[in-house]
């Protein structure tokens, strides 16, 4: 009743009510952005283990390369 009056006052029509459905299509976004938050985690852990094997191939050609690999060390 508030409100009302006090959009009586200001000669603004009252706020409509939320459609129906409004919030089952909140909860639709809500789990799609969580999914792709969590595809995107996945993403740059795949990415970092992806890195690190490229890494230790390099370093492990380069070590190779150069002669200085040490073989049957104990």
């Amino acid at each position: 009743m508030l409100l009302e009056l006090r959009c009586a006052v200001r000669r603004t029509p009252p706020p409509a009510p939320p459609a129906e459905g409004s919030g089952l299509r909140h909860t639709a976004l809500s789990a799609a952005f969580l999914a792709v938050a969590l595809a995107g985690v996945i993403a740059l852990i795949v990415l970092g283990y992806a890195v690190e094997a490229l890494v230790t191939v390099i370093v492990t050609a380069a070590v190779e390369a150069s002669g200085t690999a040490v073989r049957g060390r104990r």
